[in-house]
């Protein structure tokens, strides 16, 4: 191969894994959903209201899909294991009343308060049928840093 071509798949390779490209599960070929094994962190607390059974399938695979439950992941387009980005994960600290966490990034939090902030992002609206802030975590996100994976819609 001549070096010219061998720049050029080593910049692509580059710029994919700093999307994160490489390491999504619709990437790599694995499948949509963690191992049926993998248990969320409880819902307790402030989180309990928003916790549903449809809100936990969901978070199951949104946090496998965006980082492999990887809840230190960071890049700059999102943070923890639900790749949250900072404003909208300090804002739904603030509203469960987890104040402490929202000057931090997610991924500095413990487990425990990414999967609370979650669910609140998911199901803000307790009270309504259906996951109203499910739109955080839309395929769509992902086109517009040049990627591709799939819904956790219907999970």
């Amino acid at each position: 191969m001549s070096r010219r071509i061998l720049i050029a798949v080593a910049a692509t390779l580059t710029a994919l894994g700093a999307l994160g490209v490489l390491h999504s599960p619709a990437a790599s070929g694995k499948a949509a959903n963690p191992p049926a094994s993998f248990e969320l962190p409880k819902c307790i607390g402030p989180c309990a209201k928003y916790y549903t059974p449809k809100a936990e399938a969901f978070l199951r695979c949104a946090g496998w899909r965006e980082s492999s439950f990887g809840w230190s992941s960071d890049s700059r387009y999102g943070s923890g294991a639900f790749q949250i980005i900072k404003s909208t994960s300090s804002y739904y600290a603030k509203k469960i009343g987890l104040d402490y966490y929202a000057d931090h990034r997610a991924y500095l939090w413990p487990k425990a308060v990414q999967t609370h902030v979650a669910y609140a992002m998911v199901n803000p609206k307790p009270d309504k049928p259906g996951l109203e802030g499910k739109f955080h975590w839309d395929p769509k996100w992902a086109t517009t840093v040049g990627a591709s994976t799939y819904s956790c819609e219907n999970r």
